[in-house]
């Protein structure tokens, strides 16, 4: 999937994930299109130990397709963290795809139908919501669901951006204009999800427009790839900056 960059600094090699917080992957087992056994997402996180990473954020889907809820999520989360005994902090939160089942979650605390805001949304940090939606095309509604959102406290933070088709320079500044943040997946650099959203992750790094990086691994092959993976110097440098600067 990488093997178009053959030279450069050695993902895996560089030590550059050492005390890394990773806020974006699919390792909760058997419950969306990640990780299919627990044999695979204990394999993931080897991966991820061998790398030095300190933290890592499961972020399952939410969305019409997988309706997967807050309450199975913790309950399969603590199923999960008792069997790994890694040093690896785990940590829950959920990747909530902007459809009509999230505009449904919307509804129900602004009508005063389900106001704890935890049976609703699974953040990370700051009551910092992950967010996305098709890479094809943006959703009906979709910037009045954000407005919505964030007059709920909740603060969003964009997925993989970079692979959104339908959007262009003016409509990423739109959204920063706005308060949304930014979640790079690193293998977008390495040319995983096509070139234009290389192109666009390049673009976007080296403006600073990005908040977050995360691997958004969904198999154990996912992160062998992007570890045995080169990057340019001039690209590696402000990841490096990202990775190290990220607060969560």
């Amino acid at each position: 999937m990488f093997g178009w960059l053959k030279r450069g600094v050695g993902i895996g090699a560089s030590g550059v994930l050492k005390g890394a917080v990773d806020c974006h992957s699919h390792i909760l087992p058997a419950i969306d299109d990640g990780s299919r056994s627990t044999e695979e997402s204990l394999q993931m996180l080897a991966i991820l130990e061998e790398q030095g990473v300190s933290e890592v954020w499961l972020t399952p889907h939410i969305m019409e397709d997988i309706p997967n809820t807050p309450s199975g999520l913790k309950e399969a989360f603590e199923a999960f963290s008792a069997l790994y005994g890694g040093p690896i902090k785990l940590h829950l939160a959920a990747e909530n795809n902007l459809d009509a089942l999230f505009r449904e979650r919307l509804a129900s605390g602004a009508t005063g139908i389900e106001t704890d805001m935890a049976s609703r949304f699974l953040c990370f940090g700051e009551r910092r919501l992950l967010v996305e939606t098709s890479c094809l095309s943006a959703p009906l509604g979709m910037k009045e669901m954000l407005a919505a959102a964030q007059a709920q406290g909740l603060g969003l933070v964009l997925a993989h951006p970079e692979r959104y088709a339908y959007m262009h320079g003016s409509d990423y500044g739109k959204l920063i204009d706005n308060g949304i943040l930014f979640q790079l997946n690193i293998g977008s650099l390495l040319g995983a999800y096509g070139q234009t959203a290389r192109k666009k992750a390049e673009t976007m790094l080296n403006s600073g427009w990005y908040s977050y990086a995360g691997t958004d691994c969904h198999r154990p092959g996912d992160l062998r790839r992007l570890m045995d993976s080169r990057l340019d110097k001039k690209i590696f440098e402000p990841l490096e900056r990202l990775i190290q600067n990220q607060v969560i």
